[in-house]
């Protein structure tokens, strides 16, 4: 019995997604600092809102890719955009990146573009950029060294990665925390709207 269940808590550790727990919770906004947040969008959608779900415009964001270049959700607009939050440090999201290269392959010359957000690190971002080459993932690749602090993963609400999120043409948020399985179609869906 002590066997079986040693087993079954290896297994949950296993295929547990790499989280952690915030220690405060988000502090109110002002007013001014909440209607200047719903002016960021991708693509200006005069009546969705900002936010987070399914069915909102996707904030907009900016970080810098591996060569220290700022790129921004805003630059894509028009094409469906696919968000990879992860890390070097996660074995779920390093043992996700098979599906997602094969997810880009499969839709890079459809329209799609694909952003790794890492929460690699400020010391670790010299091996990020290692493992992004040693693993051929050419999609584009970004990160602010700042771990669970990153500034798009909070304001994204993210609390665990991997986290496939993938957003429409249009800036439209259609599908977040999306299993590996169903990346393709969750892709093929925001192309045909």
């Amino acid at each position: 019995m002590k066997k079986l269940t040693l087993l079954l808590a290896i297994i949950a550790f296993t295929f547990a997604s790499c989280s952690q727990q915030k220690e405060q919770e988000s502090l109110p906004q002002s007013s001014a600092e909440s209607n200047a947040q719903n002016t960021d969008t991708q693509q200006s959608a005069p009546q969705q809102n900002v936010g987070i779900d399914v069915g909102n415009a996707a904030p907009n964001f900016t970080m810098n890719n591996t060569e220290g270049k700022p790129v921004s959700l805003s630059q894509f607009k028009g094409k469906t955009v696919v968000i990879d939050f992860w890390a070097t440090w996660c074995p779920p999201c390093r043992r996700s990146i098979p599906y997602v290269k094969e997810s880009y392959e499969k839709f890079k010359n459809n329209n799609v573009e694909f952003i790794g957000i890492s929460l690699d690190k400020q010391d670790g971002l010299d091996g990020w950029k290692e493992y992004i080459k040693e693993n051929q993932m050419n999609w584009v690749q970004v990160a602010d060294g700042k771990f669970w602090d990153n500034d798009v993963a909070v304001r994204y609400g993210i609390e665990s990665i991997p986290s496939m999120w993938v957003i429409n043409r249009d800036g439209i948020i259609i599908g977040k925390n999306i299993a590996h399985d169903e990346l393709d179609a969750t892709i093929t869906k925001a192309i045909q709207q």
